[in-house]
């Protein structure tokens, strides 16, 4: 049995671009799941949502469960040392000049690495 062309495409897209097919999954469910507490188990009306609650869990989503935990998976997945480290390297070269913008506002200059 073939698959639906849009699952193909979707299942090629998370192939080429996990970290970002991550974020986009686990972002939105983070908020989701946060909206269902609020209104089902504390019982707060649909215009009663704490925002800004809303929006943490959802960067949290993005951050930590959609980018770190994919790109650490990605790394401790990898089948030789060699290899772990050449994605470690290349994630470097991709993330310093994030880290260069951030130094460079000092905003967050404590989570740059020593």
């Amino acid at each position: 049995m073939q698959m639906p062309p849009v699952f193909t495409a979707v299942s090629c897209f998370a192939q080429r671009h996990p970290v970002t097919f991550a974020c986009l999954i686990a972002g939105p469910k983070s908020s989701f799941l946060d909206f269902c507490v609020q209104h089902y188990a504390e019982g707060r009306t649909i215009y009663d949502i704490d925002t800004r609650r809303n929006l943490a869990f959802f960067s949290f989503g993005v951050v930590y469960l959609g980018s770190w935990h994919t790109i650490l998976y990605l790394i401790l997945g990898q089948t030789s040392r060699a290899e772990a480290i050449a994605t470690y390297n290349d994630l470097v070269k991709w993330m310093m000049p994030a880290w260069c913008v951030c130094a460079s506002s000092k905003a967050c200059v404590g989570f740059l690495p020593t």
